[in-house]
């Protein structure tokens, strides 16, 4: 079925060209199917024919990250972000951008992630997003201290995202993960049970 959705949008922009939403809904429909280049080309169209398009210019980065073209990832997402601050997803996706094999500017990385909480203020969400990113660093890092500093840092920022949101999700995944870590079986069913009402 996708696919043929896909043959129908291709058709219907061969005749509509310059129709924003069928170029949205092919973009979308070909990152679905893995067609990362053509995606890449509907996406970039958008978003430089119109940078308040702003998640145009974070599907034109998701495509770029896949496509390993990480330094234009990150061109792309440094507007994005400049533009819309709330959009948390797209400082997180910088991030981990930094932290990519082929660019290792772990400082950056680290600058970018507090800079979307400072940004967002009083956001629950993205105190959440923000430990969400440090615990992926504590679980994927080859450096044992980093580790240790980046689950620690996690920890942290669980506590303000559930104080200010006691349901929110990724806050209370995180706060699970870490207790299940750290052998508490107790407190790992806790976070979990309130994570399923």
């Amino acid at each position: 079925i996708q696919w043929n959705a896909y043959r129908v949008l291709s058709r219907a922009l061969a005749k509509a060209p310059d129709n924003a939403k069928l170029l949205e809904a092919f973009g979308s429909i070909a990152m679905r199917l893995h067609q990362w280049d053509e995606a890449a080309s509907v996406w970039r169209e958008l978003w430089s024919g119109d940078r308040g398009r702003i998640l145009a210019g974070l599907n034109l980065a998701r495509c770029q990250i896949v496509q390993a073209k990480v330094r234009d990832a990150i061109e792309t997402l440094q507007q994005v972000t400049q533009r819309d601050p709330s959009l948390l997803e797209a400082f997180v996706l910088l991030a981990r951008c930094y932290r990519d094999p082929a660019v290792q500017d772990y400082e950056s990385a680290r600058s970018v992630i507090d800079e979307m909480v400072a940004r967002n203020e009083g956001s629950a969400a993205a105190y959440a997003h923000r430990a969400a990113f440090w615990w992926l660093v504590s679980q994927t890092t080859t450096n044992p201290a980093e580790a240790v500093q980046a689950r620690d840092l996690a920890k942290k920022d669980v506590t303000p995202a559930l104080q200010k949101s006691p349901e929110q999700l990724e806050a209370l995944l995180i706060s699970a993960e870490i207790a299940l870590q750290e052998g508490d079986l107790e407190k790992t069913r806790e976070f979990l049970s309130v994570s399923y009402t």
